[in-house]
């Protein structure tokens, strides 16, 4: 099993934002864990954390690996 947090973002397969940290799209993450077989088990969008007060959007993933899935 594989579980992280990530930000999120919809029109590229990842950016570097202005804060330094990186967000990605869904569907780069599940391309990316598919390439190194594994499998999505969630993928849950919510408030990670906030910043200046604000809401940081994001990702709650679980993944596992393909080869011990069987």
């Amino acid at each position: 099993m594989f579980a992280f947090s990530v930000e999120c973002q919809d029109t590229e397969r990842y950016i570097l934002q202005d804060s330094g940290r990186y967000a990605h799209s869904a569907e780069y993450l599940r391309g990316v864990a598919s390439a190194a077989d594994f499998e999505e088990v969630s993928l849950t969008d919510g408030v990670l954390h906030l910043e200046c007060g604000e809401p940081v959007q994001g990702y709650l993933a679980l993944f596992r690996s393909g080869a011990s899935s069987t």
